[in-house]
């Protein structure tokens, strides 16, 4: 009996939610049926309105001048293995408050993949790659990365401001052209590798790591010769007692994140 009424349950939200057809629709339970071109519109290709839910269901959106996603304060981004891309007019999922869950789904391209102002963000298993900015910027929020790859981005992977706080768990931050996790107020990582970003990988104020591997950071361009402050593997003004990192350079940074011309004395080469 019980069985019976959890299948009723399960199959009377999947049938209440409402399949998105155009651009510009707002969505409280909405899903996709098809991939959806955006591309010549001028706003947001979805609106994702505050508690509301959107499935991809494994299907693209493709954006024009507005964001791929708008989420209008809390909301549920679910990929189902889908994918936000298009030029780099605008963001690929955008959030100016509340918390914002996005799982399952590749952002690709656009200006900045993820934008968050005064937001707390968890991204689950999600790939963000090829922005010409950064892969994700966090201002006056939280981001918590699970499971996902940051990735080929034009600028910096994870770029925080105005006391940004990160948490990244079992994911990747790779070769992005400038720094892999930048000006982070608080940075905590486990299980994670941040490698062959050009300008640095991990640059915070306050940074906890465990079973981290950063190398391979901020080599061969002409600024990092002059021993710039983001260009080590690992930059902080306090790393955590405790901390576990493998890495082979370092920088001390003050508490405004400039560098004081010493290393934490953790890395390999320190």
């Amino acid at each position: 009996m019980i069985a019976a009424l959890v299948a009723v349950s399960v199959a009377s939200q999947a049938s209440a939610q409402i399949p998105i057809t155009g651009c510009g629709e707002f969505a409280s339970n909405g899903i996709l049926t098809a991939d959806l071109d955006c591309s010549a519109a001028s706003g947001a290709s979805i609106h994702v309105a505050s508690g509301g839910t959107v499935d991809l269901d494994g299907f693209t959106i493709t954006g024009g001048a507005g964001a791929g996603i708008d989420c209008e304060a809390r909301c549920t981004i679910v990929g189902g293995g889908g994918t936000v891309t298009g030029d780099g007019q605008s963001v690929g999922v955008y959030s100016e408050k509340g918390a914002m869950e996005i799982s399952d789904l590749s952002i690709i391209g656009r200006s900045t993949g993820i934008v968050g102002i005064r937001a707390n963000i968890t991204a689950t298993n999600v790939f963000v790659g090829g922005a010409e900015r950064d892969g994700i910027r966090i201002q006056r929020g939280k981001l918590a990365l699970v499971d996902s790859t940051v990735s080929a981005n034009g600028l910096s992977g994870i770029m925080g401001s105005d006391r940004a706080r990160v948490r990244i768990n079992g994911s990747v931050i790779d070769g992005n052209a400038a720094v892999g996790v930048s000006q982070a107020h608080t940075l905590s990582s486990t299980d994670s590798s941040f490698t062959n970003n050009l300008l640095g990988g991990i640059h915070g104020l306050k940074v906890t790591l465990t079973n981290v591997i950063a190398t391979g950071n901020g080599l061969g361009v002409p600024i990092c010769e002059g021993g710039a402050t983001n260009c080590a593997d690992l930059s902080a003004t306090k790393l955590v007692a405790g901390s576990t990192p493998t890495c082979d350079t370092s920088h001390r940074l003050d508490r405004d994140l400039n560098g004081t011309g010493e290393t934490l004395g953790v890395c390999a080469l320190d």
